[in-house]
């Protein structure tokens, strides 16, 4: 109720689901792509459960698991994924985490792709701040299969972002964003707006994801319909401030295979 009265627009925002109703969601996506034929998988924020892997595996889907440390690359390998994304603390969105450790979940890439790499059987995808052919061949000297790259195409005229958010992008500079827990409840990498500086102190009294995620959706939208890039959740990784825009996918594709 606090973070209702607080957070912008808040009182507008749907009824929480339940944890039922969100697994309840899961499966009816996995079946989708089992009807459809859809032939890559990628998972975020854990593992999917063993049966749901197996059925999808067994329909020819190829399976992704993101992982933010070796221990969490183990894991995903053990329960039957293709590949593996290794996400460095680099990269821009929500953060994959979900094993405990002790000390932060934030390694680069510099240190995570030879620990997975030398602990996996499968191949591994790196992630986090690549947006030229100096990051992929850096990330194949290290031992990565293969990129996986994100905020280099929001700037792309091909891309759905907002105008607002291309802006913000293309205007940042070096250092200009963080980790936050503030528009989801759950570690995110976005460049830093007015939400975040106004509700800094509160970070650590976030609700849990999604709860946190389902207050601010009506503000966030809201930004995003009227341009107003200081509510919106601006994720971008830490590579942002080298992007220029406008550009095209085939545009950012030659910059990251150009030899």
């Amino acid at each position: 109720e606090k973070w209702k009265a607080r957070i912008p627009r808040a009182q507008d925002a749907k009824p929480f689901s339940d944890l039922k109703e969100e697994w309840n969601d899961f499966e009816e996506k996995a079946e989708l792509l089992i009807r459809y034929g859809v032939k890559a998988c990628s998972f975020t924020f854990g593992l999917p459960p063993e049966e749901t892997a197996e059925k999808l595996k067994k329909s020819g889907c190829f399976l992704f698991g993101t992982a933010t440390t070796p221990e969490e690359a183990k894991v995903f390998e053990e329960r039957g994924m293709d590949a593996v994304i290794l996400q460095g603390i680099e990269a821009g969105g929500h953060r994959g985490s979900f094993l405990p450790v002790k000390g932060e979940p934030a390694l680069g890439l510099m240190a995570l792709i030879p620990q997975a790499k030398d602990a996996l059987n499968i191949p591994v995808i790196a992630a986090g701040g690549i947006f030229d052919r100096r990051g992929v061949q850096a990330a194949r000297c290290l031992g990565a299969d293969g990129v996986q790259v994100g905020t280099p195409f929001l700037l792309c005229e091909e891309s759905s972002a907002s105008p607002a958010y291309q802006k913000a992008i293309a205007e940042s500079k070096g250092a200009d964003t963080r980790l936050t827990t503030l528009f989801s409840g759950k570690q995110a990498r976005g460049i830093v707006n007015q939400f975040m500086k106004t509700y800094e102190a509160d970070e650590g009294n976030t609700l849990p994801y999604p709860l946190h995620n389902t207050l601010t959706k009506p503000m966030r939208g809201h930004a995003a319909q009227s341009g107003d890039a200081e509510y919106m959740s601006l994720w971008a990784g830490q590579s942002a401030a080298k992007l220029e825009g406008p550009t095209d996918v085939r545009t950012v594709l030659d910059r990251l295979c150009e030899s």
